[in-house]
């Protein structure tokens, strides 16, 4: 008898254990178990008004993201143009290297724009188009286009290689998406004349890429909720135009590779560690 009566509960269970809310809760003969069926009861309407007022934060964020990246594209597609437009005038050496440092720095941003869209639609996952990279071109690739801001603020950049082969197979776009967000970030948060180191390890396990800053740091705040799409920050680092899209865009992106993202504290320079591991 107890065990037949003890069913109801063990079904309630089950279905909150599937994140099931759309059931009947039972009924006992027991008083006391009965009681436990109402606080079931209780509990799954307090959970179910909990994962609706969820959906609808996270809903109201897609469309915050939806209307920020429509509102970007208008005048990136000016850019676009107006630096067509500037290519077929005459230009001296150097002002021809500026330009051309200017539409690669667009057309990655225009690439970074069509992602948000596809995420903020729910589209399918992005197809992967894996190709033989040069780690160290590709590094170098992503200094020259932050060049101009590092200047500004006086940055010490230092890159370490440590490659048994500098040669990888992955996704180019993927990856140098990942590093220019969580890079760009740490220019945002440190201070002039600040340092920001690269290590980029590998051997025959895994790839590591560890970017690191003597800024303010992750609070544990911050380490708890940094992934969660349009979370800005707290205080330790805040204060920037941030939309808290950044280390969203660099983990989705660094999973999309096989990899993963860990966040901590510098021990070298006392600020945050970002760090980027790929199995190989």
């Amino acid at each position: 008898m107890i065990r037949l009566n003890l069913s109801p509960i063990t079904r309630a269970v089950k279905h909150i254990q599937d994140n099931d809310l759309n059931f009947t809760v039972g009924t006992s003969t027991i008083t006391e178990f009965d009681d436990v069926l109402v606080s079931f009861t209780e509990l799954k309407e307090s959970l179910r008004g909990a994962l609706e007022e969820r959906w609808q934060s996270e809903e109201n964020h897609r469309s915050q993201l939806t209307a920020l990246v429509h509102d970007v594209k208008t005048p990136l597609t000016g850019v676009i143009g107006w630096g067509e437009l500037l290519s077929e005038t005459e230009l001296t050496v150097e002002q021809s290297v500026y330009l051309k440092n200017l539409q690669a720095s667009t057309e990655a941003i225009e690439q970074l724009v069509n992602t948000l869209m596809q995420v903020t639609r729910e589209a399918k996952e992005i197809e992967l188009s894996i190709s033989q990279v040069n780690l160290v071109e590709l590094i170098d690739d992503i200094k020259q286009n932050l060049m101009p801001v590092i200047k500004v603020k006086k940055i010490s950049f230092d890159t370490t290689f440590e490659l048994d082969d500098g040669q990888i197979s992955l996704d180019p776009f993927l990856l140098t998406q990942a590093l220019t967000s969580i890079i760009s970030n740490a220019i945002d948060f440190v201070s002039l004349n600040g340092t920001i180191k690269l290590v980029i390890h590998r051997d025959k396990q895994e790839l590591n890429l560890i970017i690191e800053d003597d800024g303010p740091g992750f609070s544990s705040e911050l380490l708890e909720k940094a992934f969660t799409t349009s979370y800005m920050g707290d205080s330790s680092r805040s204060g920037m135009n941030h939309f808290g899209m950044g280390l969203t865009i660099a983990k989705r992106n660094v999973e999309r590779c096989g990899g993963e993202i860990t966040l901590g504290k510098s021990s070298a320079l006392g600020g945050a560690s970002v760090m980027i591991t790929i199995p190989q």
